[in-house]
């Protein structure tokens, strides 16, 4: 292959596989659940290109964050905020949506693509990521993409669920307890 050609069928191949680069990589740091943390782009620029059927996206975001080591997380809600700014109500982005990954990737991302819609101008819209199953200890990053029409911003909040304990557990502990006393108080009565 041309050395001139190289370097451009590299970046074709790594933005048809969806391994292209972010435009911008924050951190959200270390989330021990139930936690709420804040995120925000303040000038969102354009570079990642994707075209999705009629949708071109010019922009992706990546916010990276570890689990602490005793977590267990069952749902990560972003919650965006569509004020009126320059633009329009968007801060200038439209067809926003968010994904949740492991970081680095690998294979299949936890949760899709999901689009934000947004209610209106100075409202806020959320959007619930739930993978299969509940995200243990490690690296995760959560990906933003949309389109920037114009100077752009966003600023939202992940709400980071723990695992509920079933209301019924506790019981159903109590009661092996008290079979287990039973069964130890027969046990010695028989040998008696």
């Amino acid at each position: 292959m041309n050395a001139f050609l190289r370097p451009f069928s590299l970046a074709a191949a790594l933005s048809c596989s969806g391994l292209a680069h972010a435009d911008f990589v924050g951190s959200l740091g270390l989330i021990t659940p139930p936690a709420t943390v804040a995120f925000s782009n303040s000038v969102v620029s354009t570079g990642f290109t994707s075209t999705v059927g009629p949708i071109t996206y010019n922009f992706l975001d990546t916010w990276t964050f570890t689990l602490a080591s005793d977590a267990q997380l069952g749902s990560i809600t972003t919650t965006f905020d569509f004020g009126a700014g320059p633009g329009g109500p968007t801060f200038g982005i439209s067809n926003l949506q968010v994904r949740l990954s492991t970081n680095p990737i690998s294979g299949s991302p936890l949760v899709s693509w999901l689009t934000v819609n947004p209610a209106g101008p100075g409202f806020t819209s959320s959007v619930a990521l739930i993978p299969v199953s509940p995200l243990l200890a490690g690296n995760y990053r959560l990906d933003i993409r949309g389109t920037l029409a114009s100077p752009g911003s966003y600023g939202g909040t992940v709400i980071a669920n723990a695992v509920p304990l079933p209301a019924a557990l506790p019981l159903f502990l109590v009661g092996l307890g008290a079979l287990g006393i039973k069964g130890a108080r027969k046990r010695a009565a028989v040998a008696a």
